[in-house]
Parts: C-alpha cells; sequence; structure tokens
C-alpha cells in the first residue's frame, strides 16, 4: 500500500463514521466507542506489525485492516441499535458487504483488495474457511489477536468499575454464579467456548479467558501477560475448584506461548 492511498483510506473511514452522529447524545455514544475501538485496534496491529519486522506499505495496510475490521457496526447499530450480531446481523459480513458495495478499496491490486475483504469477513468468525490463502490468514490472524488485546481491555475495565451494570455489554445475561459445562469443557480441551452455550455473567468471563487459545504471535502473548489480563479475569470469577482448575490451564498455555519463537511466515 502507498502513503497517497493510506491517507486516502484513513480520511475516508473518519468521514463515513462521522455521518452517523446526530442530535441524540446516546445514539452518539455508541457510534463514537465504536470509532475509538476500531482506532486502537488499528494501533495494536501496527505494533504487532512492527514486533514482526513488517514493511512499512505492509504496516499501512495493517493498520487500514484494523481501522474498518469494524466498519459494518455503524451501519448495524443505527439500524438496529443493538451490537449483538445474534439480535441484527453478522457485522463483520455487513462490513465486507459495504466496503465491496461502495468499491472502496478497488485501487488497490488484487492481492492487498483481498487481503483487506476477507480479514473483515472473518475478523469475528469461530474458524477460518479452507479457501483463504497464506497471505489472507497471516494478516487475519494479525487483526485477531489486535482486535482481541483491545476488547480484553475495555471488558476488564467494565468488570472492575464500581459503578456498573454488567449487562449494558453483556447480552443480558444473568449474573448468577452458575457456570456452563460446556464451556468449562472447552477450556478444559484448550478450545475457544461458544457464544451459544454461553448462560450466565461468569461464562461469558471464562469466554473472555479461552480467547487465549485462538491466539497467533508471541507478541500478543507476552502484552496479555504483561497487561495482567488473565488474572484480572480470574479475579472477577468466583472462587471454586472449577474456576482454579480452568485458570491454571489457561495460565500455562499462556506461558508456554510467551516464549515461543515468533515466524514472520507463519
Amino acid at each position: 500500500m502507498k502513503a497517497k492511498d493510506f491517507i486516502t483510506y484513513k480520511n475516508w473511514f473518519f468521514t463515513y463514521t462521522d455521518f452517523f452522529l446526530t442530535a441524540d447524545q446516546h445514539f452518539n455514544y455508541h457510534i463514537i466507542l465504536k470509532r475509538e475501538h476500531c482506532k486502537r485496534v488499528a494501533e495494536e496491529i501496527v505494533l504487532l506489525g512492527r514486533s514482526l519486522k513488517l514493511p512499512s506499505e505492509e504496516l499501512m495496510l495493517s493498520e487500514v485492516i484494523g481501522l474498518y475490521h469494524d466498519l459494518g457496526r455503524f451501519e448495524q447499530y443505527k439500524t438496529y441499535k443493538t451490537f449483538s450480531d445474534e439480535k441484527s446481523v453478522d457485522h463483520a459480513d455487513l462490513g465486507e458487504k459495504i466496503v465491496r458495495d461502495k468499491g472502496i478499496f478497488d485501487d488497490l491490486n488484487k492481492e492487498e483488495r483481498g487481503i483487506i475483504h476477507s480479514c473483515i469477513r472473518c475478523h469475528n468468525k469461530l474458524s477460518l474457511s479452507d479457501d483463504l490463502n497464506e497471505r489472507q490468514r497471516f494478516f487475519i490472524h494479525m487483526l485477531r489477536d489486535a482486535d482481541k488485546l483491545d476488547i480484553w481491555k475495555v471488558l476488564i475495565k467494565h468488570y472492575l468499575s464500581e459503578n456498573k451494570d454488567k449487562n449494558t455489554v453483556l447480552l443480558d445475561l444473568p449474573d448468577s454464579p452458575t457456570m456452563s459445562e460446556k464451556v468449562i469443557h472447552a477450556v478444559n480441551n484448550k478450545r475457544l467456548a461458544k457464544k451459544e452455550h454461553i448462560k450466565s455473567v461468569n461464562d461469558f468471563i471464562v469466554l473472555n479467558m479461552s480467547w487465549v487459545f485462538d491466539l497467533n504471535f508471541p507478541y500478543t502473548f507476552q502484552q496479555v501477560s504483561k497487561r495482567n489480563y488473565i488474572n484480572t479475569l480470574i479475579s472477577v470469577l468466583p472462587d471454586t475448584d472449577k474456576v482454579r482448575e480452568i485458570s491454571e490451564i489457561v495460565q500455562n498455555y499462556l506461558e508456554k506461548n510467551i516464549g515461543i519463537k515468533q515466524n514472520v511466515t507463519d
């Protein structure tokens, strides 16, 4: 990606998101919330890219990917007044449709355009499809790591807030001590917990912990450890045998992967 294209795409993003602002401050709060998230993910993915020693052209491509990854969120909230994909549409699929329909990246070469489109479409999927090529997978993995780093930050701030209504971000889940066996089973087997198995706030926090099993780069593991994300999530869960067991599994997995040699061709 060339510098002039990079500047054009950044300007387009902020012009586009400004379009959604209204006289309704409650509505604007949610739009600005997502725009700030996109900005932070763009910053996170550039830091990850620098750790991988990517050239400047790929760092600019990465930043655009981070900025645009949640583009569908703005139209989603305008139309449905929710960020819940289950109650509206898949925001990633919507985001890709928007960039395709508007031809935002049509001036890029086929490879770069394909990378951006696939990153937007796949960043929230439980698993990646087989039709993605190696380059697409590499940037998708970067985006998914950067996205998680910021979402963890946002959720933990919410969990630790003294004046909080957990369900403002937790999909109206009951704040009960019960925990889903399917969620526990996923962590015990070092797998991502599934949204459809979430029955309580505690389940959702355990799901947050299970994201460790979907990380792709030692830099990301290092940042999770440095920012104390996992220990903080554990601290807001009840002190039970089950929680201690899954906490040990997640922490051991994190520690094991911090020191693995980073390979930029993965």
